[in-house]
């Protein structure tokens, strides 16, 4: 059985309310979780959204430097060549869209679902930013768009709003997914269960 972890934009830029649009509690407090869902799988995807480019100048290689490091992964996970593999998903400002696309109308693909099928995994742990927006529209088109079964760890995760929240979760459950408290909740999906195996990952998990 292939499992592959999906980071799905645990961006610096969202500890930034100004950049984001909005405040998510304890952004930060989702990095153990994200280390501990790529315990399980044997790849691990980095989903990225691009800083906006600035007005006066279209040169992506021209924006402020520090700008740029807002969109860098949150502190404490790999560094980005560390990733099996990674997505740059080009989303207007606050598109609230699937990372699966480049734009709202879903007919230019970020590439995600392609290199999926590519890799033919059994599993997908989903975490990462922001809950109530991009990641559950992410998570509904891998459920629509491959059989793989998808696993939403809501302690790598945050939302902005608690009813928002909800209201994702629900819509997430409704296409499919499995929704689980925490990266132990992985155990039961991926290995077989016997207490002995259940102990060993409860060990690593613990101290990964």
């Amino acid at each position: 059985m292939k499992a592959i972890a999906i980071d799905i934009q645990p961006l610096r830029c969202f500890l930034n309310p100004t950049l984001v649009g909005g405040t998510l509690p304890d952004v930060a407090g989702i990095v153990p979780e994200l280390n501990k869902n790529a315990v399980f799988a044997q790849g691990r995807v980095l989903l990225q959204s691009q800083p906006p480019l600035v007005e006066a100048d279209r040169n992506p290689f021209s924006r402020p430097l520090t700008l740029a490091d807002q969109y860098e992964p949150l502190r404490g996970l790999p560094p980005e060549n560390r990733y099996t593999h990674t997505i740059w998903a080009d989303c207007p400002p606050n598109a609230d869209q699937s990372l699966c696309f480049h734009d709202t109308q879903e007919s230019q693909s970020s590439g995600l679902v392609e290199w999926l099928h590519e890799q033919q995994p059994d599993t997908l742990i989903i975490g990462g930013l922001a809950l109530d927006a991009s990641l559950q529209k992410t998570v509904r088109h891998l459920c629509l768009f491959g059989e793989w079964d998808v696993i939403v760890n809501l302690a790598a995760c945050r939302g902005y709003d608690p009813k928002s929240s909800l209201d994702a979760i629900a819509k997430m459950r409704a296409s499919g997914a499995t929704i689980i408290n925490n990266a132990l909740g992985i155990t039961p999906h991926l290995l077989p269960s016997s207490s002995s195996a259940k102990g060993m990952v409860k060990n690593i998990v613990a101290a990964a």
